[in-house]
This record gives C-alpha cells, sequence and structure tokens, in this order.
C-alpha cells in the first residue's frame, strides 16, 4: 500500500484489532481527511478490502466483514 502522508501511521494488525473476528492484515491511522482520501485511493488501487473503525463502540451493528486487509482507524481525526 503506497501513501506519500508521512503523517499515516501504520502496523500490521493482531487479535486486538479483529473485527468480529476477523483480524486485519493491516492497521493505519490518518491524521487528515486528506490522508484517509490518499489510503483509499491506495486501497482501491491494490483491490484492498478496508473496513472502518472509530470508537469501536458500534462494530457488532453490522455483518462481520468478509475480510479485512485494512483497517481504517479514523480515531485521529477532529
Amino acid at each position: 500500500l503506497l501513501m506519500s502522508a508521512p503523517a499515516v501511521t501504520r502496523r500490521p494488525g493482531g487479535a486486538d484489532d479483529a473485527v468480529a473476528g476477523v483480524v486485519p492484515r493491516e492497521v493505519v491511522r490518518p491524521g487528515t481527511v486528506d490522508e484517509v482520501a490518499d489510503v483509499l485511493r491506495a486501497a482501491a488501487a491494490d483491490g484492498r478490502t478496508v473496513v472502518p473503525a472509530g470508537g469501536r463502540s458500534k462494530l457488532t451493528w453490522a455483518a462481520p466483514p468478509e475480510s479485512c486487509d485494512l483497517l481504517l482507524d479514523v480515531t485521529g481525526l477532529d
């Protein structure tokens, strides 16, 4: 996943990042709306699935994702 924004933090996904039991391959935390757009553009170009997550309090309201290549952590946005 190529991104030019230096403020975007990236790390491998782990069990603590799982959404309904689906562990993401990578977790990305952008700090601006422009960085979110860059991340989504790059993910789409790579054909990666993206699951957005904020405070993670409502993740059980929807059906579990079929896959999660990238967990988009939006807690860095105001």
